[in-house]
Formats: C-alpha cells, sequence, structure tokens
C-alpha cells in the first residue's frame, strides 16, 4: 500500500492501515518541498514519479492522505499515470447503511463515521471522523466533509467542496462545486458555486472559494 501525502492527514490514514493490518510495505508520496524522507523513521517517502511508477510496478494499489479537494484530485490523477488503482479505506468502526448505497473509489471514510441508506458518494471524498450522512446524501468528488459534520436528509453536496467542523446542512439543501462552508455554520438554502458560507444561519461571503 502507499498512501499519497506525507503530511497531518496522511498520519491519520496511517492510523487506518495499522488498524486494517496493511502495513507490509507501506510507503508514502509526498512532492512537495517539505516532505520528510521518512515517517516516523520506519515508513520511507518517494518523491519522483520514477519510484512511484517503480513501487507501482510491485504494488499497484494506493489512497488518498491530504485534505485539500484541489490536491487530492491531483494526487490521483498523477497515482494512475504512473499505474497506481486508487483505492478507499475506511476505519473498522464506520457504519454503512445496508440499503441502495453508492460508494465509489477512492474514499476515505475515517473514525465514526455514520452513512444511512440511499447515499451517494463519489470518487476520492474524504468523509471525516464522526459525520453524518443521512438518507439520500450525495457527495460529489473529491469534496473533503470535516468531523462531526451532519448532512441531513437528501442534501446535496457538489465536487471540491470543504463543509467545516460540526456544521449541519438541513435537509433538501443543495450546494454546488467548489464551495466552502465554515466551521460550525447552519446552511438553510441552497448555495451557488464557488461561494464561502459561515455562521448560523450562514451567510455568503463575497468571493470564490478557496478549496
Amino acid at each position: 500500500m502507499l498512501i499519497m501525502g506525507a503530511g497531518g492527514h496522511a498520519l491519520e490514514i496511517l492510523e487506518l492501515t495499522a488498524q486494517n493490518g496493511q502495513l507490509e510495505g507501506l510507503c508514502f508520496f509526498d512532492n512537495t518541498r517539505s516532505a520528510p524522507s521518512w515517517v516516523y523513521d520506519r515508513f520511507p517517502v518517494l518523491y519522483q514519479e520514477e519510484q512511484l511508477r517503480a513501487h507501482f510496478a510491485q504494488a499497484p494499489d494506493f489512497v488518498l492522505g491530504v485534505g485539500s479537494p484541489k490536491v487530492r484530485r491531483i494526487l490521483a490523477q498523477i497515482g494512475r499515470a504512473a499505474g497506481g488503482q486508487l483505492q478507499s479505506i475506511q476505519a473498522q468502526d464506520v457504519y454503512i447503511g445496508q440499503f441502495d448505497n453508492q460508494l465509489s473509489q477512492g474514499l476515505n471514510l475515517m473514525q465514526g463515521v455514520w452513512i444511512s441508506n440511499s447515499v451517494s458518494i463519489e470518487e476520492g471524498a474524504l468523509i471525516n471522523a464522526g459525520a453524518q450522512l443521512h438518507h439520500e446524501v450525495k457527495v460529489g468528488a473529491y469534496t473533503e466533509i470535516s468531523p462531526k459534520a451532519l448532512l441531513l436528509g437528501a442534501v446535496q453536496i457538489g465536487q471540491n467542496c470543504r463543509i467545516g467542523a460540526q456544521a449541519t446542512i438541513l435537509p433538501g439543501i443543495k450546494i454546488a462545486d467548489e464551495v466552502v462552508v465554515g466551521a460550525g455554520a447552519v446552511v438553510h438554502r441552497d448555495l451557488p458555486k464557488g461561494v464561502t458560507a459561515v455562521g448560523v444561519p450562514a451567510k455568503i461571503i463575497k468571493g470564490a472559494a478557496v478549496f
């Protein structure tokens, strides 16, 4: 197994690999200047795409280990271009309903996540610790749902969004692509593409979202 990224979120993904018995041969990939050479003096960090291709020739599976939707998408593209196969990873205590769920590849489902029925999660999404996705929720590709966020029935979240910690999205709300919702916000109306919304109730801040 290879974890794409070697920073903060990657350390949480490392814990999932340990719990799931996937530490044998584990390494990281991080092509940023600040990347370490080793993680915990045990797991090597690759930084060149040539190294990545050589690794994938022997063990092609990789998971995403960053939070940023934009960076997650880029790393997925790099991994596939080097011959890797994007996989999902989930904590052992994740609850997933038994009926009509559609969960794509490349997901991070962290500790304590609760997923109801008729839920759709597109490729590369991060559902962080303690988040709840109720019936008929849809989450777009590479979107980040932060810890303890609450997505109530039939909520639709677009691609490349960032939903802050403990935010609440009320039933039936539609959030377009590339939207940022602040921590603790309560979203009671639809949000258009590229905005940032904060507060209770959530109010739009003018300007494009940073994702």
